[in-house]
């Protein structure tokens, strides 16, 4: 995550909040559990960051928890 900049928690939560709010919809996944939606941003010309947001029961009005994060580096 330093690589792409992300040095503290603040940070980090901002990239969750960006990815919530305006994160590109990648994939989405229903189990018996819930539904895991996955959205992309991407952070600067640096990479992108993956994050899975987990909808308990499939209830999509409720807050969702973070499941999932993937950094990836542009080279």
């Amino acid at each position: 995550m330093t690589t792409l900049g992300i040095n503290s928690e603040s940070q980090l939560m901002d990239v969750f909040t960006q990815a919530f709010e305006s994160g590109t919809i990648i994939s989405s996944r229903t189990s018996q559990y819930g539904t895991t939606v996955m959205k992309s941003i991407n952070i600067g010309n640096k990479g992108s960051n993956n994050v899975g947001f987990f909808y308990e029961g499939g209830n999509m009005s409720a807050t969702p928890s973070i499941s999932t994060i993937i950094p990836k580096i542009y080279k």
